[in-house]
């Protein structure tokens, strides 16, 4: 009875080994996973925040051109519809994402504040379109 009481022991002990390598390995392949979820985040984060960084340097530049464009100045105004349709694309880049870099759009945590910039931008975008229509004239 003994060896059978120690086979049954080995047995089990094996078998407890064998569970536990498998959780480890399991556990390190999620691991793993978490750590490729948060690089990809980080990621999302720095093309986000490299966006919003470039459309407050756009809006201060449609800003000086349309004060410049409304003056007069013919130079303003290529520059003015540039920043414009900079600013555009990269507004769309938060809001919807791109799909050349595989960024999605902004987390809906900062929906209030993506509204309250759109109506900003809407606001100042058709100001913009109606200094660049006067040039024309």
């Amino acid at each position: 009875m003994s060896n059978t009481g120690r086979s049954r022991e080995g047995a089990r002990s094996r078998t407890q080994i064998i569970l536990l390598f498998v959780a480890l390995i399991v556990f390190i392949m999620l691991l793993f996973a978490n750590f490729a979820y948060l690089n990809t985040q980080s990621n999302y984060d720095k093309q986000y925040i490299g966006h919003a960084g470039e459309l407050r340097v756009l809006s201060q530049r449609i800003a000086k051109n349309a004060t410049e464009a409304a003056a007069g100045k013919t130079q303003a105004f290529k520059l003015l519809a540039d920043a414009r349709n900079d600013f555009d694309v990269r507004w769309g880049y938060l809001r919807k994402g791109d799909p050349a870099t595989g960024l999605p759009a902004a987390p809906d945590l900062i929906r209030d504040e993506l509204r309250t910039v759109q109506r900003d931008w809407e606001g100042l975008r058709k100001s913009t379109d109606v200094i660049l229509a006067s040039e024309q004239t």
